[in-house]
């Protein structure tokens, strides 16, 4: 982590008052400011997150990345979120499923197509 993305990341969380990373990182998105989601979504592990926040921060990872072309990151993070709207449907709301299915066809796949476990 390069010394000005903590900076950036520390004056984010001043300028939301006592916001934990994951509304930092939601906020940040929003604002299509992804590095900065990126980075504060790097620190949301240490945080205690309701089932249907959590797949919502590995959706919104996934999209940070494909936002700033990291495709790899992407997929991976993309297929969990994937994986845990198959397994519960409930914890994501119809935009973010809409949301993720948009980004798996941008990734050039069916949204009939099974979630990457491994690519080469």
């Amino acid at each position: 982590m390069s010394p000005h993305s903590v900076w950036k990341f520390l004056f984010a969380v001043l300028v939301v008052g006592c916001a934990t990373p994951y509304q930092v990182g939601v906020r940040a998105y929003s604002l299509a400011d992804y590095p900065a989601a990126a980075e504060a979504f790097q620190h949301v592990d240490t945080q205690p997150l309701s089932a249907a926040d959590r797949a919502r921060v590995t959706l919104y990872t996934g999209l940070t990345y494909l936002a700033l072309g990291d495709t790899h990151l992407a997929v991976g993070y993309l297929t969990l979120a994937r994986l845990t709207r198959e397994h519960d449907p409930t914890l994501f709301e119809p935009v973010d499923a809409r949301r993720l299915e948009s980004a798996w066809t941008a990734l050039g796949l069916m949204p009939g197509d099974a979630p990457v476990v491994a690519r080469h």
